[in-house]
């Protein structure tokens, strides 16, 4: 049995009241001054990178197709992917 301390169930409440995926980075942009639309491109097998330029600070978000809410390659998350999505074995 995979147990959460109560931290972690609050943590993970938080997390998925959040916003969505590009919710999030959309905002560091604003927040960054970016002026240009993103640009998104594949960077590996199963990874894209959507970058944002002319901005006050680098602004990216790399996404994994078939990847979680996890660190690719973690490993301690099994309990929690029905919660988080699958981790990917990709380094």
């Amino acid at each position: 049995m995979f147990q959460l301390s109560g931290e972690t169930a609050t943590g993970l409440v938080e997390m998925a009241t959040r916003p969505g995926t590009m919710q999030s980075p959309s905002a560091w942009a604003a927040r960054n001054r970016c002026v240009a639309e993103p640009v998104s491109g594949p960077v590996d097998i199963g990874v894209n990178l959507t970058s944002w330029s002319s901005c006050d600070a680098p602004t990216e978000l790399y996404t994994v197709d078939g990847g979680g809410h996890t660190w690719p390659a973690s490993i301690g998350t099994p309990g929690l992917a029905d919660l988080l999505g699958p981790t990917t074995d990709r380094r």
